[in-house]
């Protein structure tokens, strides 16, 4: 099937004259993840996975994804004829040497600008130059061909409560107004949908996983514009809007407005979330300011509010994955499990906690050499069971209306081998580690990646990928601009941001192993030095201590583990049935110190 449709996209660009087609992973709004309608390049290449760029040539396909991807897009495009190239993470175009050397001058070049980003644009262009080559960025053959392409979702919106929220519509648009005057822009506009929601404290359910809604929005000194389709407003939502001076549009009049503004206008736009197809209905006239969006950096610092509600959120998951655990035990003493079996039963004891709205994405199962493929979906059509004798990595994660959650454990199965032991300790080591470090203000995620991954490297282990990523507060399971990953990066962590820390090993074929917890900074100390960040733990779910060799533990990090176990008791225990207790008593035990340091700063913050 795929080859067929990848023959049917070359005879196309034979109509257009084209050499090679560019088919990126984005919607109109650069989501990371996109609904069934913006699939195009899965529908194309057969790769499932939410990071990819297929080129396509006269004579040949090509796909380029990250380590996280490899070796799922490898299985997916099997027997395809697309060659699958490695690239580095983070590389958002890791294509553009290979198209420098296999293009000639004069070549053309096609894409459809109205998912491919701005700053793509300007790359591909830029790199290209010397090879005077002609760009069609209008074109859009899979929209062409196509032919039983999912309808759009157009779902209602709701209104997200202060409650939950925490500052009003009207405090939000006051701070972006701010950020505005000291760019020096009279009007801002907004294609993410994760920042317009945020905005205008708005969700939706347009994206699976993610509850947001399809819309842009544009902010001026006076007035905010929100463009969405109008059937997604209740009256009493649309009052409540124009009560904070928003004006609401129909969607498609977005671009209108924005070929329509005024000569004098001074715009910004963040190139890496505006599409090419969008930027060219500016007005050449008005002047234009690129930067990093401004809703971005509001919304990854979390008011009080959040903070509070998130942590909650990470309580009633910690119930839902204990009872999980505690099934899973005793299910595996008379009955096989499927992965599929594990991934729908975690959403089940989700779905019995308060406020859940649904998974943050789709959950990863895998057991034994499918957990090596970081960003695994098991498939009932080829059911893999829980067997003895190897891990079973379970990385889920839920959207309650107090937060967004992401968790992962690593559960053995059976016994397993003094080495599964070891790499599954050097993983919490590394995890621990990153834990409990204190950082002076200014400090990137790519100055602290390292120390998680010192425990593996002493023992010449590494993975293809970040340590952590951002987390929203019922918005995205993933949320920049922060990050802990070894890619350089100018973003300092700041007080209030969430991060995830999971390091993991991935042994192909074999078995993968992925510790996660959630973390959020916190000031901890100033003096003559500066001021002092440190994060505070918001998951508490036990680690698997029969998947430990505590003597490679430091005494730091046995009471580091110790204290954790004791705090995750003292939460989640009475939300548990009496057996449940007992599973939990018996994963927090406290185990014996077998290192020699001396305990310095453990501590586990009470909430």
């Amino acid at each position: 099937m795929i080859k067929e449709r990848i023959k049917m996209i070359q005879n196309r660009m034979k109509e257009y004259d084209l050499n090679a087609y560019i088919i990126p992973s984005g919607d109109p709004h650069q989501s990371e993840y996109v609904s069934d309608y913006w699939m195009e390049r899965a529908w194309a290449s057969g790769f499932t996975g939410s990071m990819g760029t297929l080129v396509v040539t006269k004579e040949q396909a090509y796909l380029w994804v990250d380590g996280r991807y490899i070796l799922q897009a490898r299985n997916e495009t099997e027997s395809s004829g697309i060659s699958v190239i490695e690239s580095s993470q983070g590389d958002a175009l890791p294509y553009l040497d290979w198209l420098k050397n296999h293009l000639c001058k004069g070549n053309r070049v096609g894409y459809n600008g109205k998912v491919f980003p701005l700053s793509s644009g300007v790359a591909l262009r830029n790199t290209l130059k010397e090879l005077d080559l002609k760009y069609l960025s209008h074109i859009d053959l899979v929209g062409e061909l196509w032919k039983d392409r999912p309808s759009l979702i157009i779902n209602s919106v709701f209104h997200l409560p202060m409650k939950f929220a925490g500052k009003s519509v009207s405090v939000k648009m006051n701070e972006v107004r701010e950020l505005m005057k000291d760019q020096g822009a009279s009007s801002y506009i907004i294609s993410s949908l994760d920042d317009v929601a945020w905005l205008f404290n708005l969700r939706g359910s347009d994206i699976p996983h993610n509850p947001v809604a399809t819309a842009y929005a544009m902010v001026a000194e006076s007035e905010a514009m929100l463009f969405i389709h109008q059937e997604k407003i209740e009256p009493e939502l649309r009052s409540d809007l124009e009560n904070h001076s928003v004006t609401i549009k129909d969607y498609n009049a977005f671009s209108h407005v924005v070929h329509t503004l005024d000569s004098d206008e001074t715009l910004y736009l963040d190139p890496v979330k505006t599409t090419d197809w969008l930027s060219n209905q500016i007005p050449s006239s008005v002047k234009k300011i690129f930067g990093s969006d401004l809703v971005q950096g509001l919304k990854t610092k979390k008011n009080p509010t959040e903070i509070l509600n998130t942590s909650e959120a990470y309580r009633k998951d910690g119930v839902a994955l204990v009872k999980f655990g505690h099934w899973l035990q005793e299910t595996l003493k008379n009955h096989k499990v499927t992965e599929v079996e594990a991934a729908e039963k975690i959403q089940t004891f989700r779905k019995e906690q308060n406020d859940f709205v649904g998974p943050s994405f789709s959950t990863i199962a895998a057991f034994g050499g499918n957990g090596a493929m970081m960003h695994y979906r098991p498939d009932n059509k080829n059911p893999t069971y829980l067997e003895k004798g190897n891990f079973f990595l379970l990385d889920s994660g839920g959207q309650y209306f107090q937060g967004t959650t992401d968790i992962t454990r690593t559960f053995p199965v059976g016994e397993i081998t003094k080495e599964m032991k070891k790499e599954f300790t050097l993983v919490l080591k590394g995890l621990i580690n990153l834990s409990t470090t204190k950082f002076l203000k200014g400090t990137t995620g790519a100055n602290l990646d390292v120390i998680a991954r010192l425990p593996l490297w002493q023992e010449g282990i590494d993975y293809k990928c970040g340590t952590g990523h951002g987390i929203g507060c019922f918005l995205g399971v993933h949320e920049g601009p922060q990050r802990l990953s070894p890619l350089s990066t100018s973003v300092a962590l700041e007080e209030s941001m969430f991060l995830t820390i999971e390091p993991g090993v991935y042994r192909e074929k074999k078995y993968g192993i992925r510790l996660e917890n959630t973390v959020v900074v916190k000031k901890v100390e100033e003096n003559s030095s500066g001021v002092f960040y440190a994060f505070e733990t918001f998951t508490y779910c036990p680690f698997s201590l029969d998947a430990l060799d505590p003597s490679l533990l430091t005494s730091n990090e046995t009471s580091w583990l110790n204290s954790y176990h004791e705090k995750v008791y003292e939460l989640l225990s009475p939300s548990l049935t009496e057996e449940e207790k007992e599973y939990l008593k018996s994963m927090t035990k406290p185990i014996e110190s077998k290192g020699s340091e001396p305990v310095d700063r453990v501590h586990i913050e009470k909430q």
